[in-house]
């Protein structure tokens, strides 16, 4: 099968809007690949339709599909290849949506050891782990891990403009953990996101981590008292989640943040503000 063939043809309806028919094509094309004993195709499809279940929430067909790519490493001895740590790399990231960053942690750290096998030094794919790693490590309540590995991704990112989205997710990230920090790190994280912003604006518009930063960036002006600033911020992260991932479990925790500084504002709807 033309794996390749397969994927623009799925990016042209993701381009259209037409995700639903994208994954539906995509797995009629697993099914093929299946019959036809193309493991190759059938891996790139794995990691490509477990990536979409993962970002709408159906985490159960997600889990399916990564046990099946698992499997296909093992298989075929694929586990210290840049292939394997890409298919681990995705299935990590799965697991932290799962709630199990744990797990994540220590697939992210397999990884790790892959690309520092191959080489990998300043590269966005190492940059992106360790933005992953960084992540988890707030998961797990490791804020001064998450510190560590933000940082260390921000180093290992080229600075050419395609590593722009990836540069404002870690600077997001590294604001994020600084935050936890107390107010001590209030202003080394309105730097970073101040730049992530820019970033998202000006050289990677249209970056469905754009709302990460936004949602945090109103986090930051609610410890500050700039309640209606914060309410701006995480209406703007709510929409663009909505729209880019629909319904999940990050939208309903956006939803319920800006229902409650609607009230602290005096701006549920149906009510006059008469501030």
């Amino acid at each position: 099968m033309d794996t390749e063939s397969i994927l623009r043809r799925a990016d042209a309806l993701f381009d259209a809007d037409r995700a639903e028919d994208a994954v539906r094509f995509m797995e009629e094309s697993l099914t093929e690949a299946e019959a036809e004993g193309d493991w190759q195709t059938r891996l790139a499809l794995l990691n490509e339709v477990m990536g979409y279940y993962r970002s709408t929430g159906r985490l159960e067909r997600a889990g399916t599909l990564a046990e099946q790519a698992l499997d296909i490493l093992a298989a075929h001895e694929l586990e210290q290849t840049l292939a394997g740590a890409t298919t681990r790399l995705n299935v990590a990231t799965l697991r932290r949506a799962e709630g199990r960053p744990g797990e994540a942690l220590s697939l992210y750290r397999q990884v790790e050891l892959v690309y520092r096998q191959q080489g990998l030094s300043r590269d966005i794919r190492l940059g992106g782990l360790y933005n992953n790693m960084a992540v988890a490590s707030l998961e797990t309540g490791r804020r001064a891990d998450a510190v560590s590995f933000s940082r260390a991704a921000l180093q290992a990112l080229p600075d050419s403009g395609e590593a722009a989205g990836e540069r404002a997710s870690v600077l997001t990230t590294l604001a994020a953990a600084l935050l936890q920090g107390g107010p001590s790190g209030e202003d080394e994280a309105e730097a970073c996101l101040d730049q992530a912003l820019s970033l998202y604006e000006n050289e990677a518009a249209g970056d469905p981590h754009q709302g990460a930063a936004l949602a945090a960036r109103g986090a930051l002006h609610y410890r500050r008292g700039r309640l209606d600033q914060a309410l701006a911020c995480y209406e703007q992260a709510w929409e663009l989640n909505r729209r880019v991932f629909g319904e999940n479990r990050d939208s309903a925790t956006l939803e319920r943040t800006v229902q409650a500084l609607r009230r602290l504002t005096g701006r549920e709807p149906g009510k006059e503000n008469h501030d």
